[in-house]
């Protein structure tokens, strides 16, 4: 690793902001490949920050522009919203008890240890509530900075739970006889340079930067993401955004909470990392637990019911389960239910419970 202390140095030899780029970028892509053979998710997403956060802990000025960042979220909010396949109105129709069960259950125990590491007082604001909301971790990290909350521990959370899930679910997969254990590696998402969708780039845009001017929280976020959501439901408006692009802004975004860091952070954080950990597990099992009861009350397969429920990324759990037997339509219904719903409640539930706990202190 020898190249990789020598482009260290470099940063610390010289201030120059686009030579700090010039080292950023292939630190980045090394990372990120990396990641992306050992087959975990959001790999660019977590290299940019890695890189991002190395070089900025040995003197690097890693800085991403707040109209461009806001941009980024847009792009990431289009993908999310796009994410939502027809047949998911059809199985929310037909099993809206059991989505509405499985939802409220899995946000209330998040919201349980979210409470629990907030008393503890061992992370700042509202970190414990967002780093443990079972959303998307892309998501929950955006909009956790406009609560009061440390978007970079946030991002640790979420990335220690989300790789977790990974791990138990191929492992549950396999042990269960599907194909998952054998075919996972070879399900890889492809990278699609192909046409690039106006609706979405423009709604994207335009929808971050009104978010952006509205001022409201999380504004270059949700405004994105309403909107797309209903010009995809309602106007059946292709919204595809090529991975270039997302790649691209799960980038910008990962050297943006990356670029925060401190020594005095990753000190914080090496104390709090067995905590962290301990709730995730925490969450794990009591997903687990809601999975065993859908199994037995509603006689859904168990490996259904467990990609069903399970708190990890959208994008990891789908593509196990597309190598599995499980039933992808429920999966990616209860899965996007709870985004969607984590997305709406999170907001809303955080400001409470942080107004009542300050006012108790």
């Amino acid at each position: 690793m020898y190249w990789i202390r020598t482009f260290v140095k470099n940063i610390n030899n010289n201030n120059s902001r686009i030579r700090c780029y010039f080292v950023l970028l292939p630190f980045t892509a090394f990372i990120s490949m990396l990641l992306q053979a050992m087959r975990l998710p959001a790999p660019f997403l977590f290299g940019s920050m890695l890189a991002a956060l190395l070089l900025t802990v040995r003197g690097g000025a890693i800085k991403v522009n707040t109209s461009v960042f806001a941009v980024a979220q847009g792009m990431i909010a289009v993908m999310v919203a796009n994410q939502l396949p027809a047949s998911a109105f059809g199985e929310f129709a037909t099993g809206w008890m059991i989505f509405l069960f499985g939802t409220a259950s899995t946000l209330i125990a998040s919201t349980v240890i979210g409470l629990i590491l907030q008393r503890s007082h061992l992370l700042p604001g509202t970190t414990g509530l967002w780093g443990s909301s079972p959303g998307g971790a892309t998501a929950m990290i955006l909009m956790s900075a406009d609560y009061g909350a440390d978007m970079r521990l946030v991002a640790l959370m979420q990335y220690i739970r989300v790789i977790a899930c990974l791990i138990v679910a191929i492992a549950i997969a396999s042990y269960l006889g599907s194909s998952s254990g054998s075919n996972f590696h070879a399900l890889t998402p492809s990278a699609d340079f192909g046409p690039l969708s106006l609706h979405g780039l423009a709604i994207a845009s335009i929808g971050a930067l009104i978010g952006r001017w509205l001022k409201v929280s999380a504004g270059t976020f949700l405004v994105p993401l309403i909107t797309a959501a209903l010009a995809k439901t309602t106007l059946s408006l292709d919204l595809t955004l090529p991975t270039l692009i997302i790649m691209l802004a799960n980038c910008l975004i990962g050297w943006a909470v990356g670029g925060k860091f401190t020594v005095d952070v990753l000190r914080h954080a090496s104390r709090v990392l067995p905590v962290l950990i301990l709730s995730a597990s925490a969450l794990i099992a009591i997903c687990g637990g809601i999975a065993v009861f859908l199994v037995s009350a509603c006689g859904i397969d168990p490996l259904t019911a467990y990609l069903a429920t399970t708190p990890g990324g959208v994008d990891a759990i789908a593509i196990i389960t597309m190598s599995s037997s499980a039933d992808i339509h429920f999966v990616l219904a209860m899965q996007l239910a709870r985004l969607f719903a984590a997305l709406i409640v999170a907001p809303v539930v955080t400001a409470l419970l942080s107004k009542h706990i300050d006012r108790a202190c």
